[in-house]
């Protein structure tokens, strides 16, 4: 049983990670929006691996929330996917503790071999 969490504000986009996820034999899949209760339902879960947005609204971002996951569970396996491109995201996203970075002007094969790459224990950032 593959677990993996979506932390996404968009429902068409995490539509389209859950699609993406299901491919790769995922069958176990939460989508949270990002609200203040995402820190702990994803301890919760033990997700073999997180994709992370960015902008999340409000006061909470991806990187604040992969960091605190990160510092808990240094072995969690989070992506984070932005928008945003270049080396400072890329960056920011090592410092935070995740495993990969992906940004969303990539094709979904790219994304896919990232989060394939992200799931055997390397790493992956693509911005």
């Amino acid at each position: 049983m593959k677990r993996a969490v979506v932390v996404e504000n968009f429902q068409l986009i995490a539509d389209i990670w859950v699609s993406l996820l299901k491919q790769l034999d995922f069958t176990e899949i939460l989508v949270l929006n990002g609200e203040t209760e995402t820190f702990n339902e994803i301890l919760d879960w033990e997700p073999e691996i997180v994709l992370m947005d960015v902008n999340l609204g409000k006061d909470l971002n991806g990187f604040d929330i992969t960091e605190r996951l990160t510092r808990l569970k240094p072995e969690l396996k989070v992506c984070v996917i932005s928008m945003h491109s270049g080396e400072m995201y890329t960056s920011l996203a090592r410092k935070v503790g995740a495993k990969g970075y992906v940004c969303k002007n990539r094709s979904l094969s790219e994304v896919r071999q990232c989060i394939e790459k992200i799931i055997a224990g390397e790493t992956c950032y693509i911005g």
